[in-house]
């Protein structure tokens, strides 16, 4: 009964705190990579692309049971948002209930270990990780490393071929979602030495490890070597699945090379990196969703006092918890659980140009967890002699920890509840990040807020003068403005720094067009796509530019190959219906008009270019039924108005008509 109501606490918070994604939209931070610019994830889970998630290395990663994932989201929900949301928040609460099991079952201590999954559940830290659709890959690895945490403490107490294939299987799926946790054979190591107490340190008292859970047979006894041998076969593991992970980020291009990040910066970030993550555990706050390496664009170098204090520090909490291995085994293993599975992405093989990252504490935080709980239950038995007190003053601190750490997670989730919100939180925290101001000038550009995209171009400018991606942001948002000979300017930068750059041509092409020379944007878009043959959008600009220079013949194909990139892509079935309209190919350009309207029903432009094609195929009323929806959910849209007092004068209707030209419907 107890474990049943601490279930259903667990996922009541995890509800009550992320829920609220569930009205969230996509990110701009690799959900188009992922999930809504991926042409293989956007058409479902089929067997080819099943095989092209077991061969990519897409997203400089090798990780095909996240990509099936994705895939079978996409298969049931479609690119609803709210519904992806709510399959990570699903997935974070199946996480609490594991670790609480894996916890229980491991120790026998079934309160502590509750609590414990409460810290992970609630934590303001693990936000990332939940609200985040992308990161779906480090749940799931987490998923199947808890399910195989709990299979393992199976396997040490009872032994089993079919227990231990239990505990392989796992764990390889987990590697298949996320290499995250390769250290997870050492993980077990470590635990069997305590709790399962399948060896223990000379000198340590007989129950330094806790006992059993109530009917389980005790821990086999084993030699370390013995004990090293058994996980031999998961250590295979590692090394395959560490193998496609090298060759998928040397062919994403991820991995930083040693020239660029000498093997003494690294260090030195990870010491520091350490200790940060020690801070953001105990005083969550300030979070970013990139922190700058210190030794990349955008970072604050560090100074050596930092990286000796760091040093000294993580040393002097590593001895303390060797010193007391045998009376208090829980420090060591805490502090262990979380030292080891933090490895991977500490930056000591770099990949990207973040110093660390919230969501890479997903699982290394239950080590300080099982450290905090463990230690507090002990200091509490030291200090209050009476077995009520005790009961009553831990679940008052763990409650008010729980509850503390929920408001404040509540709160951090509510910063992803869009890419503007979660871009300017972020800057708060970290305003050097270069990537997150190029990030948010475009934002801006989408939102029409062009002034302040143009003011935080020239920010991120003012730290990196010669940035690419800056200038390729100003030149956006200078466009958007209706500044086009600035934006030409601009872009001209580009192109001479990469003549051949599929960004720079395409940014120059956006300019011209916008500075009314279409036909000279035509040959900037025709060398971006000997870059990127087959790209939609490029396909799609190109024959927009086309379009306005009066050569709708040359413009045809270009549509139809991004339609043919992209079959949802409703804007370009709209162009390439204007195009067929100005060759005389109504038919065909209604057909268009409404795939488009299939597409996207609230594109208004594609509505009324089917309505007005209508009318002119002398369909009135067909057409005066779809101007008339238009009207009604754009009462301020004059044209559809305009054409409506038409095609009912058409009809005879001019009472009609007179109603409607005066704004009725």
């Amino acid at each position: 009964m107890r474990a049943a109501l601490v279930c259903l606490v667990l996922v009541g918070a995890v509800c009550a705190i992320y829920g609220q994604s569930t009205r969230f939209d996509f990110s701009f931070y690799d959900d188009p990579d992922y999930v809504t610019e991926n042409e293989h994830v956007r058409s479902g889970l089929t067997w080819a692309n099943v095989e092209w998630a077991l061969t990519t290395s897409t997203a400089a990663n090798w990780h095909p049971l996240t990509w099936m994932s994705h895939m079978l989201d996409v298969e049931l929900f479609g690119l609803d948002a709210g519904r992806h949301h709510a399959i990570n928040v699903a997935l974070h609460a199946a996480n609490a209930l594991l670790l609480f099991a894996a916890l229980r079952a491991s120790t026998g201590a079934f309160w502590r270990s509750a609590v414990v999954a409460g810290v992970f559940a609630v934590h303001p830290v693990n936000v990332e990780s939940v609200a985040w659709i992308s990161e779906r890959k480090t749940e799931l690895c987490a998923l199947f490393g808890f399910l195989a945490l709990w299979a393992y403490a199976g396997f040490a107490r009872r032994g089993g071929v079919a227990r231990y294939l239990a505990v392989a299987g796992a764990f390889a799926l987990s590697l298949l979602a996320k290499p995250m946790l390769v250290t997870l054979p050492l993980l077990f190591l470590v635990l069997d030495f305590w709790p399962l107490a399948r060896f223990r340190l000379r000198g340590a008292p007989i129950d330094s490890a806790s006992p059993p859970a109530a009917g389980e047979p005790p821990s086999r006894p084993g030699t370390i070597a013995w004990l090293v041998l058994e996980k031999v076969p998961l250590l295979l593991l590692v090394a395959a699945s560490s193998a496609a992970a090298v060759l998928a980020q040397r062919a994403g291009i991820a991995l930083m090379p040693s020239a660029a990040l000498p093997l003494g910066a690294r260090l030195a970030n990870a010491a520091v990196s350490y200790v940060d993550y020690v801070r953001i555990a105990l005083w969550p706050a300030r979070f970013s969703v990139l922190y700058p390496h210190p030794d990349l664009a955008g970072g604050t170098p560090l100074g050596g006092w930092q990286v000796a204090g760091a040093v000294a520090l993580l040393v002097a909490v590593s001895c303390a918890a060797v010193a007391l291995a045998a009376r208090r085994p829980y420090v060591l293993v805490g502090w262990l659980w979380f030292v080891g599975t933090l490895v991977p992405m500490i930056g000591l093989v770099q990949v990207g140009v973040q110093a660390r990252a919230d969501r890479y504490l997903y699982v290394p935080l239950v080590g300080l967890a099982i450290v905090a709980v463990w230690g507090g239950a002990d200091l509490l038995r030291a200090a209050l002699p009476s077995a009520s007190a005790r009961r009553a003053i831990s679940a008052a601190i763990a409650a008010g920890l729980l509850l503390a750490l929920s408001v404040r997670a509540f709160l951090q989730t509510r910063v992803w509840r869009d890419s503007i919100s979660l871009c300017e939180t972020s800057l708060a925290t970290t305003p050097t990040a270069i990537p997150l101001l190029d990030r948010l000038a475009t934002l801006y550009v989408d939102a029409g807020r062009w002034d302040d995209a143009i003011a935080v171009s020239h920010r991120a400018l003012a730290l990196s003068p010669g940035s690419f991606m800056s200038r390729l942001a100003l030149g956006n948002a200078l466009r958007m403005s209706g500044r086009g000979a600035e934006a030409v300017d601009v872009a001209g930068s580009l192109v001479r720094e990469a003549p051949d750059g599929p960004d720079a041509n395409v940014a120059m092409g956006l300019a011209l067009e916008s500075a009314g020379r279409a036909a000279e944007a035509v040959p900037y878009y025709r060398t971006a796509l000997r870059a990127r043959p087959g790209d939609a959008a490029i396909h799609y600009n190109l024959g927009n530019a086309l379009l306005a220079a009066g050569r709708p013949a040359e413009a045809i194909p270009e549509f139809a190959a991004a339609i043919a990139a992209r079959p949802d892509l409703a804007e370009a079935h709209v162009n390439l219906g204007a195009a067929l309209v100005r060759l005389g190919h109504t038919d065909e350009a209604s057909e268009q008009f409404r795939q488009a309207v299939r597409i996207d029903p609230q594109l208004v432009v594609a509505q009324f270019n089917l309505a007005a094609i209508l009318a002119y195929q002398g369909r009135l009323d067909e057409a005066r039924e779809r101007l008339a929806a238009l009207i009604a959910a754009k009462p301020d849209l004059a044209q559809a108005r305009s054409l409506l007092v038409q095609v009912l004068e058409r009809q005879g209707k001019d009472a009609e008509a007179r109603r409607v030209e005066r704004g009725g419907r």
